[in-house]
C-alpha cells in the first residue's frame, strides 16, 4: 500500500501537469485570438481600400462626362457657326429670285386690284347720284323720318366705336400684362446670370451661357457650380491657370451676355414700373 507521503507526491505531481497543461492551452488560445485578430483587421484594410478605388473611379468618370458635355457644347457651336455661315451663302441668291419674282406678281396683283376698285368705286358713285336725285324727286320723305334715321344712324356709330374701344383696352391690358411678365422674368434672370458670369472671361462666359440656357433661373447657381470646374479646366492646364479675380473687361458684342450699366439698370426697372401702370397693377 502507498504511503501518505508518496500520495502527497503524486499529487503534486499531478497538479504541475495539469497546470503545465492548462498553461499550454492559454498560451495557445492567446496566439489564436491574435492571428485571428491579424486576419480581421488586414481584411478591413483590404475592403476600406477596395471602396475609395471604386470611389475615386466613381468621381472620376462623372468628371469626365461632365468635361466631355462642355466640349461637345463649344464643338457644337463652332460648327453651327460654319453651318450658319454656308447656309447664308448658298440660300442669298435663291432667296433673292424668289423674292424678287414674288414681289413682281404681287405689284402686278395690287394695279389689277386697283383698277377694279376704282372702277366699282366709280360705277357706285354714279348709282348713289342716281338714287338721291330720284329719292329728291319723287320719294320725299318727311322730316321727322329723315332726323330718326340720322339719330339711329348715330346711335350705330357710337356703339360700334365703343365696341371697339372696349376691344382695344381689352387687347392693350392683356398685352401689357404678358409683356409685364416677360420683362420680370427676363430681368431676374439677366440679374442671376450676370451675378454669376461676372468673374468669368468671355470665351469661357460665352460656353457657360450656352450650358445654362436651357436651365430654369432657379437651378442657374447649382448648375453653375457643377458646371465651372470644367469650363475652367478648358483654359489652361492646373499648373498655368490663374486665380479668377473680380475684375472684368468690357466688350461690346452684338447679342452677347455684357455687364448692365446703372443707368441700364434704372431704364428696365423704370420701364417695368410703367408697364404695371399700364396694366393697372400699380398705385405709384
Amino acid at each position: 500500500m502507498l504511503t501518505k507521503k508518496a500520495v502527497s507526491e503524486h499529487a503534486k505531481k499531478l497538479d504541475k501537469f495539469v497546470a503545465e497543461q492548462l498553461a499550454k492551452e492559454v498560451r495557445e488560445l492567446r496566439d489564436e485570438r491574435a492571428s485571428v485578430q491579424q486576419h480581421v483587421s488586414k481584411l478591413d484594410d483590404f475592403v476600406v481600400e477596395q471602396l475609395s478605388t471604386e470611389l475615386k473611379e466613381f468621381h472620376e468618370d462623372k468628371q469626365e462626362l461632365v468635361e466631355q458635355k462642355v466640349k461637345m457644347v463649344a464643338e457644337g457651336k463652332r460648327q453651327l457657326a460654319e453651318a450658319k455661315k454656308d447656309f447664308i451663302k448658298r440660300a442669298a441668291d435663291k432667296v433673292e429670285t424668289v423674292v424678287n419674282t414674288v414681289v413682281r406678281e404681287n405689284v402686278q396683283q395690287f394695279k389689277d386690284d386697283i383698277t377694279a376698285a376704282r372702277e366699282n368705286d366709280f360705277g357706285r358713285r354714279i348709282f348713289e347720284t342716281f338714287a338721291n336725285e330720284y329719292r329728291s324727286s319723287y320719294l320725299n320723305e318727311s322730316s321727322a323720318v329723315k332726323d330718326l334715321e340720322k339719330s339711329l344712324l348715330a346711335m350705330k356709330k357710337e356703339l360700334a366705336e365703343s365696341k371697339q374701344a372696349a376691344e382695344e383696352a381689352i387687347s392693350a391690358t392683356k398685352l401689357t400684362e404678358s409683356k409685364l411678365r416677360i420683362a420680370e422674368d427676363k430681368y431676374n434672370r439677366k440679374e442671376t446670370l450676370d451675378s454669376l458670369l461676372k468673374p468669368l472671361a468671355k470665351s469661357k462666359r460665352d460656353i457657360m451661357v450656352d450650358l445654362l440656357e436651357s436651365v430654369k433661373t432657379s437651378d442657374l447657381e447649382k448648375q453653375f457650380n457643377k458646371y465651372l470646374p470644367s469650363v475652367l479646366d478648358g483654359a489652361a492646364p492646373v499648373a498655368d491657370r490663374k486665380p479668377l479675380t473680380e475684375s472684368v473687361t468690357s466688350e461690346h458684342t452684338g447679342n452677347k451676355t455684357v455687364q448692365p450699366s446703372s443707368e441700364d439698370v434704372e431704364q428696365e426697372v423704370i420701364e417695368i414700373n410703367q408697364l404695371r401702370k399700364l396694366a393697372g397693377l400699380s398705385n405709384k
